[in-house]
């Protein structure tokens, strides 16, 4: 508003130098409104009003910021179009398409084999390595951007791997798994799979698994076999370790799309057996004695057994292959359980796995167990920035040779000679695009058979969010300043903001105010807000914000309540310097009520109270402003009327 008739113009724009204007409003008014239209999302913009009254005098205030709304992206990128899938090898198929694009930029890519993720990548390219020899897989791609929309998949393309020429390691995944528990419920169709003990050493879980061993070669020699579970979760119970077992399902040809805890197929019943509660037979009669027991702590990440026996038999009499168990803990107290990831986890890194080592007649390699590796840090899913550590596990039955990290498929350090043991890369991820990643660990040994670690996603931010807005005071107290300011923008997100007086960091608050308190009177104080987004990056700073605190107010002193009786009481005190007199008083200390305030500016004070209650307690404070209108408040005082 303007204190006389003037006519209205804005000037705006990303810098103080403006550079853009509003049209003139002619129209002479002292209520003045303009709006700005054409604005970038997201932006922090500077403006300033100018006013011209009828005598010509312009006025112009002084620069003032605020910024836009983000403005969100949901359009999704192109599809990938001309996948091809090329095998390298017995055990590795490479892919390329051609580059999606998007309104805003492409971040990466998704790689899905057989309907299920198997990594990502920046650039249109991935290789597959682990697979089976002699065996067909059918690849799509999908596009994301920054913001997380995603385009539909890439038309599928297929490639079979080469025969293997003397022995190979091939990774199976289980045609169907689930658990049974004591009911009739089905659970194939769950995330996990759950060995559970309940009432106390009694086994009330139990899982179930199937694979199709077809795709070995014929003719091959089993070498080794080891199934491998991701642990998910555990019990919070004292006993550190729970001991699980692996059986070959026997006597039964169930049906685990169906199979329940009591039935093998949702209408035949498990052989009887006395196990566990209420009768519930939960499999338990028609297992093998056990071909492997783990004892598995609370470290979630992947846990082994060694059923190369199982496979060998199998392998040798496919007829028999009619599932395995691993099974719960029956020594353990209520309640206590191990939980793993199944087939229908969302992350395909956690499917369960058998790796089968196996050779071919006439070979000649001695050595044919490739190396294990392991991700430990970072966590999957972490935002990262800078330079940050890396720690992988890498061991082998003869010895490792080589280890590589790679990031989305690409190796970025190599070992040679690293042997077995603990890992550590420091990545610099400043060289890499923001956005999703994928990382992993590979170990090699001498006899060229290679290892992968599960695959981690993280997403690399390493740019700052724009600057919060201006600062603007709400409240300002002697000893303490309240002030609020527009939020900042980021790619990712904000978690909180720093606040800084004079330059030095005070606090960090998730929230768009701060209130500054134990502050000098009538001293000047100047403050700056930084944005940090979830990876740490730190924002530049808001535009300043310059208070001083008000002057002491009148020092108040002799406060008293006197003259007591059952209706009334007179409350006095004395200021150090000439001020007006007022008291606040009621039941409690939200005060209800208070004097008229007295003008004159005086030392010595005093207000009656009337009407007051019989045999009541009283609160009240007393109130001085000086003659420069700086007011001083007591502490809160009580009294109790007759």
């Amino acid at each position: 508003g303007t204190d006389e008739p003037a006519d209205s113009r804005v000037e705006y724009g990303t810098a103080p130098a403006y550079g853009g204007s509003t049209g003139l409003n002619t129209a002479m008014v002292t209520a003045h409104s303009q709006s700005l239209t054409g604005l970038l999302p997201g932006t922090l913009y500077h403006y300033r009003v100018l006013s011209r009254d009828a005598a010509g005098n312009l006025a112009t205030s002084a620069d003032h910021t605020f910024t836009t709304a983000s403005g969100a992206d949901t359009t999704p990128p192109s599809v990938p179009t001309a996948l091809t899938a090329t095998p390298l090898s017995d055990s590795q198929i490479d892919l390329t398409w051609s580059a999606s694009t998007d309104n805003v930029g492409v971040a990466g890519y998704r790689i899905y084999r057989g309907g299920i993720q198997i990594g990502t990548r920046a650039d249109p390219s991935y290789s597959d390595t682990g697979l089976s020899p002699s065996t067909t897989y059918s690849y799509t791609v999908s596009a994301v951007d920054a913001a997380g929309n995603a385009s539909a998949p890439s038309t599928a393309a297929s490639a079979a791997t080469d025969a293997p020429a003397a022995g190979a390691t091939a990774r199976l995944n289980p045609l169907s798994d689930t658990f049974l528990n004591l009911d009739e419920a089905v659970h194939s169709a769950e995330p996990t799979l759950n060995t559970y003990t309940w009432p106390a050493q009694q086994i009330a879980n139990a899982v179930l698994m199937k694979f199709d061993l077809s795709g070995l070669p014929p003719g091959a020699v089993v070498q080794n076999a080891t199934l491998n579970l991701a642990l998910v979760q555990s019990d919070a119970l004292s006993a550190p370790t729970y001991t699980i077992t692996v059986h070959k399902v026997i006597h039964k040809h169930p049906d685990l799309a169906k199979a329940t805890g009591n039935t093998y197929d949702g209408i035949n019943a498990w052989s009887a057996s006395s196990c566990c509660y209420n009768g519930i037979p939960l499999a338990q009669g028609d297992i093998s004695p056990p071909y492997d027991t783990q004892t598995v702590d609370k470290t979630t990440g992947i846990k082994s057994w060694n059923v190369t026996a199982l496979i060998q038999e199998w392998w040798a009499s496919p007829a028999d292959n009619e599932g395995l168990m691993v099974n719960a803990d029956p020594s353990q107290p209520a309640d206590a359980y191990r939980t793993f990831a199944s087939m229908e986890a969302p992350d395909a890194a956690l499917h369960p796995y058998l790796t089968v080592t196996y050779s071919m007649p006439g070979s000649t390699q001695t050595d044919t167990v490739p190396p294990t590796a392991s991700l430990d840090t970072p966590v999957d899913g972490a935002v990262v920035r800078g330079t940050i550590p890396v720690q992988g596990t890498v061991s082998d039955n003869v010895g490792v040779v080589r280890v590589e990290y790679l990031v989305d498929e690409t190796v970025q350090t190599t070992w040679q000679g690293a042997g077995p043991g603990t890992i550590s890369w420091s990545w610099d991820t400043a060289s890499t695009a923001d956005g999703p990643h994928s990382l992993l660990l590979r170990a090699t040994d001498a006899a060229a058979l290679s290892g992968r670690s599960q695959i981690i996603s993280v997403i690399v931010d390493n740019t700052p969010p724009g600057a919060p807005g201006t600062p603007a005071a709400t409240s300002v107290r002697q000893t303490e300043i309240s002030f609020s300011w527009p939020a900042a923008t980021d790619a990712n997100a904000v978690s909180g903001y720093q606040v800084h007086r004079d330059g030095a960091a005070v606090a960090t608050t998730p929230n768009l105010s701060y209130t500054d308190s134990g502050l000098t009177p009538n001293t000047r104080y100047t403050y700056t807000v930084t944005a940090i987004d979830t990876a740490g990056n730190p924002s530049p700073s808001s535009s300043p914000l310059s208070v001083t605190t008000p002057s002491s107010g009148p020092v108040l002193s002799g406060i008293a309540a006197g003259d007591i009786t059952h209706s009334r009481a007179t409350i006095t005190w004395n200021t150090d310097t000439p001020a007006t007199t007022q008291v606040e008083y009621g039941r409690t200390t939200s005060y209800d009520r208070s004097t008229t305030v007295d003008t004159t500016l005086q030392t010595a004070h005093s207000q009656p109270l009337t009407h007051l209650r019989r045999n009541t307690l009283y609160h009240y404070r007393v109130k001085s402003r000086d003659a420069d209108g700086t007011l001083s408040v007591s502490e809160d005082r009580t009294f109790r009327t007759n």
